[in-house]
């Protein structure tokens, strides 16, 4: 960490003297984040966090973080550079009662790291499947082939095909519409009453 503060701080400490944080962490900290770089060492996050209380006299922190690390392309999987910003606005409650309360809330009572503020929310920026951007992708899109079937064929998922499971389903359907479907007794008669 090359901040001008410490990993650990005093959030309602904070709170009173009206302080604000401003520096750099290493991915590192974030450990849940850092499990998706390619290169944890390497990664960086901003923060800017801003404790005081808010206009309705709560404990609050406000601000802003961003990450930028690498991570894997799942179009091309090759590396990429990911940029996370996200904007932080939440209170510094003392029980969980009040978070249910507010769910924007989060428990402190006494120390805790930098990074517990901001982890969850970068972890909410970051997309489902992290790509690069269409032009700077080494797979373009018209390279992208559709999952092939299992009979080889170029016929897509809803053409007909010969293994088509439900064709059972289409004949016993066709076999109603002429009476002989299931359920429905052929022209002989038994001589059971």
């Amino acid at each position: 960490m090359d901040a001008g503060f410490s990993a650990v701080i005093s959030p309602l400490q904070l709170v009173k003297q009206g302080e604000r944080l401003k520096g750099q962490l290493v991915l590192q900290v974030l450990p849940r984040l850092a499990a998706f770089s390619s290169k944890p060492a390497t990664g960086k996050v901003d923060v800017d966090l801003q404790f005081d209380r808010g206009e309705d006299q709560q404990n609050r922190v406000t601000g802003s973080a961003s990450a930028c690390f690498d991570v894997i392309c799942q179009r091309c999987l090759e590396p990429m550079s990911l940029q996370l910003d996200t904007e932080l606005n939440m209170l510094l409650v003392d029980s969980r009662e009040h978070v249910i309360e507010n769910s924007n809330g989060i428990v402190c009572k006494g120390k805790m790291p930098v990074a517990e503020l901001i982890e969850d929310d970068l972890l909410l920026a970051m997309p489902m499947f992290p790509k690069h951007q269409a032009g700077d992708c080494k797979i373009k899109q018209g390279q992208l082939k559709p999952a092939s079937n299992n009979t080889g064929s170029n016929k897509g998922p809803n053409e007909d095909r010969e293994d088509n499971p439900f064709a059972v389903l289409a004949v016993l359907k066709s076999g109603t519409k002429t009476g002989k479907g299931p359920g429905k007794k052929s022209g002989k008669k038994s001589g059971k009453k």
